[in-house]
């Protein structure tokens, strides 16, 4: 789930002086928008001006798009340089909120996977980014046939071990959280939620607890069993998504930390154990409380809407 390294090192080696060629001019551009991606990044961290954090991304964007032009596709470069330019333009995406910025980004990691002897070693890389970008370009198109582009380019990398430049932790993260929108976005998910349910299943068994996504792991997993509980109704379900739910808001609180969506989550999942128990126990009580902290806890319109959303459907 974190952002992997950007590859700067390929900008060293062009001539000194004199005429450069095309591939010097090439790798001059890509050291270039590498560095400006980074000073993106220094201003995002010291909530910079958005002007200037603007102007270092388009600057990034602009270079790093004449330096993939200028090689050659047999070039391994070349895939580093597409990661980076898909970073800045998911970032373009971040300030402006433009859908021509996911959909670019889309486009050149695509574009990549598209020769494998370009790809070579970032091949993985490629692969779960382009899962993630899909994936946030169907929160805005809700266009299903994305999500099946994005499963089947990120099902390969699930079995990798650990490389340079991907972690196959956030490789199997991203991958439930593909199926998970599959399996919502379908009438008939019980295959694709049995395998969302697996995937956060084992992403939990083997991963580290002291890391510090695990709590979002924790909460993909009580998401994935209460979407099948709503499809099913089987009790086993809601009890474990109340389980994973509660147990991914405890191991947020150990960590000095609080996100709006676990509490939802929480209080979402004690609600449906609630009502299917006929309000015999505590839980809609407890799912009141919970909820209303997620409410307060939230810091935008759009977060405030979904808790908002939830709780007029419950009465």
């Amino acid at each position: 789930m974190a952002e992997r390294s950007t590859f700067g090192d390929d900008a060293e080696g062009a001539s000194a002086g004199g005429r450069r060629t095309p591939g010097e001019d090439a790798l001059l551009a890509a050291g270039s928008g590498i560095e400006r991606l980074r000073r993106y990044r220094s201003l995002l961290e010291a909530a910079g001006p958005k002007s200037e954090r603007l102007e270092a991304l388009d600057a990034a964007i602009r270079l790093l798009t004449r330096a993939i032009a200028g090689m050659s596709d047999t070039d391994e470069s070349v895939a580093a340089y597409r990661h980076n330019l898909s970073l800045a333009l998911q970032s373009r995406y971040d300030e402006c909120r433009e859908l021509s910025d996911l959909e670019r980004a889309a486009e050149t990691l695509l574009l990549g996977l598209a020769n494998p002897a370009s790809a070579g070693r970032y091949s993985a890389l490629l692969r779960y980014n382009v899962g993630v970008v899909l994936r946030r370009i169907h929160r805005v198109t809700r266009d299903r046939g994305l999500l099946t582009v994005a499963e089947a380019e990120l099902a390969p990398v699930l079995d990798y071990v650990q490389t340079e430049h991907v972690d196959p932790l956030d490789c199997q993260y991203e991958y439930g959280r593909i199926v998970l929108a599959l399996a919502e976005s379908s009438a008939d998910a019980d295959v694709p939620m049995d395998k969302a349910v697996s995937v956060f299943a084992r992403l939990v068994n083997e991963a580290d607890p002291d890391l510090p996504d695990y709590p979002a792991y924790l909460d993909s997993l009580g998401s994935a069993h209460l979407n099948r509980f709503d499809r099913r109704g089987e009790r086993a379900d809601v009890d474990a998504a109340v389980e994973f739910a509660g147990r991914a808001v405890g191991a947020e609180r150990e960590r000095g930390a609080w996100s709006t969506a676990a509490l939802a989550n929480f209080g979402a999942a004690l609600r449906a154990r609630g009502v299917l128990q006929a309000g015999e126990s505590e839980d809609l009580d407890e799912a009141v409380c919970w909820t209303r902290e997620a409410l307060a806890l939230a810091d935008s319109a759009s977060e405030r809407a979904g808790v908002l959303s939830n709780l007029r459907a419950w009465w």
